[in-house]
Order: structure tokens, then C-alpha cells, then sequence
């Protein structure tokens, strides 16, 4: 797995799209306000800006171009929690995993408790995915330096 360049998220934030997740997200209810920090030279990868903690920001990527067929390796119960959000419904709703880069320069990705946000509405959630098998840290490679 390549990453052509860091985004930089203090110079790329004025352009980024602001959501809340009012319940913030699983072990920190605090991180509720976000900035998505995009450039378009990786289009696929992002940056999530905590607003309540700048010194906190999360790498995150669209999760079918990753996995694809993600949604459909669901079980049926997690695909109709995700649906019920607008997930495969209504344009607009984008499906985020976070992603880790391990000291060991292992990426893995939480498919367990993926974000979904509506940029519409500006609000997010992570939904923890009870009835499906994916990973917390699925592996996605190395990152190439």
C-alpha cells in the first residue's frame, strides 16, 4: 500500500467539510466535532480532524474501493443497520474505515466499526458491526516509504 504524500491537515483544513458525531466515536464520547481533510491527488484516503483535540486526527479511507464487496460480505442484520443510515441508499452517505499504520509500517483497517457520515447533514456515526466477521485490524499491506 502506497501513500503518494501526507496530507497536511492544518494547510488542507479551510477546504474540509465539518461533521459532528454526536455521539462521538467508540472509547472517546468527547470527539464529537470533525473536519474531513481531502486531497484530491489520493482520492480514497482522507484525514478526520478532531476539532474538540487538534492534536488528534484519524487516517481514514472509502471502505468498497478498499474491500470491495464489503457490503455484501455483511450478514443481513449489519447491512440493514448500515442501509437504515443511508448506506448504499441515498448519494451523499460515505462509508469510512479507519485505518493504522503500525510502527512495523503495517496498515490495518477497522472494519468492525466503520463511520458512516452524511455530508448533507454534516453528522456521522461509527456503528459497531455485532453480527458480521470482520476484523478490527484487517491487514491491507505495508506502507511504502
Amino acid at each position: 500500500m502506497a501513500l503518494a504524500h501526507a496530507i497536511d491537515p492544518v494547510a488542507d483544513a479551510a477546504a474540509g467539510t465539518t461533521v459532528i458525531f454526536p455521539a462521538g466515536l467508540v472509547g472517546f464520547p468527547r470527539w464529537r466535532r470533525f473536519q474531513i481533510v481531502e486531497d484530491p491527488e489520493t482520492p480514497a484516503f482522507a484525514l478526520l480532524q478532531c476539532l474538540d483535540e487538534p492534536s488528534v486526527s484519524l487516517l481514514v479511507a472509502t471502505v468498497e474501493p478498499l474491500i470491495p464487496g464489503y457490503l455484501d460480505r455483511l450478514s443481513p442484520a449489519d447491512r440493514a443497520a448500515l442501509a437504515a443510515l443511508g448506506v448504499g441508499e441515498r448519494p451523499g452517505i460515505d462509508l469510512y474505515c479507519t485505518l493504522t499504520v503500525h510502527e512495523s509500517s503495517e496498515v490495518t483497517a477497522n472494519l468492525a466499526g466503520p463511520l458512516v457520515i452524511d455530508r448533507e447533514s454534516g453528522c456521522g456515526t461509527q456503528v459497531v458491526l455485532t453480527d458480521s466477521t470482520w476484523p478490527v485490524r484487517y491487514p491491507l499491506g505495508t506502507v511504502a516509504e
